[in-house]
């Protein structure tokens, strides 16, 4: 599977948006004051009025639509097993940067599994085979002489 230039460069903006929308949303809504307690349903209006008048957390949900479009307009060139693999790898960067932003606590066993997904999908993001779009975006058979034989096959079929 052979990615342009182009294609690598929308994806790491697309990663990136995410990114900076998960960070942004998350200390947003970390600076929520408590509710005061008050009737039924106060908590939901206080909940709804601070998302809403927050600036962290607007940037977060704009960043996060937009990482959105552009997941759609990915996937209107780009093959799924690339483009949603792709923003997973994330996971590495998002857990370093709450680490050192957020100043989270990241116990060890946490690392390990955040290296272990990022490896698998370093691994989906590197394999490169058939099923490339052609021109009029329908997948492409694998070529070789396998394939030639099974084409015959089915044409004697």
């Amino acid at each position: 599977m052979s990615v342009d230039v182009k294609t690598v460069g929308i994806i790491l903006a697309y990663v990136a948006l995410g990114l900076v929308g998960d960070l942004l949303l998350s200390r947003g809504m970390r600076a929520m004051p408590k509710p005061e307690p008050g009737p039924r349903g106060a908590h939901v209006r206080h909940y709804l009025r601070y998302i809403f008048s927050s600036g962290t957390v607007i940037a977060g949900i704009v960043a996060l639509a937009t990482n959105f479009s552009m997941l759609l307009g990915l996937l209107s060139f780009a093959d799924v097993s690339l483009v949603v693999p792709s923003r997973a790898f994330a996971y590495l960067f998002l857990t370093i940067l709450a680490r050192w932003v957020l100043h989270e606590r990241v116990p060890p066993q946490r690392w390990v599994g955040t290296l272990m997904v990022s490896a698998g999908v370093a691994l989906v993001l590197l394999t490169s085979g058939a099923g490339e779009r052609d021109h009029e975006g329908e997948t492409e058979r694998p070529s070789g002489p396998v394939s030639a034989t099974l084409a015959k096959r089915i044409a004697a079929e």
